[in-house]
């Protein structure tokens, strides 16, 4: 019975792992819209993982359009400059948002790590903060624990913004903080990266800072 039962959780996740990548491209349908899903089935490494804890996932609705916003990067590096007055922490904060917003309009790909082939929440984010020479693990959960606690009135621009999108106590999310209440991340409710307002579902479901520059 039990490997019947492990067999399943692997089958199923490789199906789940097909599903949220259905991304209709013929079609330009997001089955995905409604939903955050982030990445609880990815293992430390980003791959899939054999077994995966039953989860609901917290709606978010088609009212996530409403968050979405438009912010030039060159407003952004000066208010960097401004606010950040370490000049070796400014010239990474720089690079690591400069390579977050490269990202801005890829589509969203569960499990994803490329430009070309599609990226996930973890996966932007690790990757903008290798500009800055600064590694973390693969998966927001894990990444919530590389990174230090800062408490909400504490957060600049380059700090990491955690979700909890499931019923379960488990970071599920993440995104890079832009200040103002906004941020930055690879969104399946959207269908790709997309900077958004930390409100209405993303302000239920939010889990706090952490920083790693």
């Amino acid at each position: 019975m039990k490997k019947i039962i492990l067999i399943l959780l692997v089958i199923s996740n490789t199906l789940l792992g097909a599903g949220l990548n259905a991304l209709d491209t013929k079609s330009k349908i997001n089955f995905l819209e409604n939903y955050e899903i982030g990445d609880l089935g990815l293992d430390e490494n980003g791959k899939v993982r054999k077994e995966v804890v039953a989860v609901k996932y917290k709606l978010a609705g088609k009212i996530l359009n409403e968050y979405n916003v438009s912010l030039k990067l060159n407003e952004l590096e000066k208010k960097i400059k401004s606010d950040i007055k370490d000049l070796t922490k400014q010239k990474k904060v720089l690079a690591v948002v400069k390579e977050a917003y490269s990202y801005l309009g890829v589509r969203y790909k569960w499990g994803g790590n490329t430009k070309q082939e599609g990226v996930d929440c973890s996966g932007l984010v690790h990757n903008a903060l290798l500009k800055a020479d600064v590694t973390t693990r693969r998966v927001s959960r894990l990444q919530a624990k590389d990174s230090k606690f800062i408490k909400n009135n504490e957060a600049i621009i380059g700090d990491l913004v955690f979700f909890k999108t499931t019923d379960i106590d488990e970071i599920s999310h993440i995104g890079m903080y832009l200040g103002d209440d906004l941020f930055i991340h690879a969104s399946s409710g959207y269908g790709k990266v997309v900077i958004t307002k930390l409100k209405g579902f993303y302000k239920k479901t939010f889990a706090g800072f952490g920083r790693v520059i």
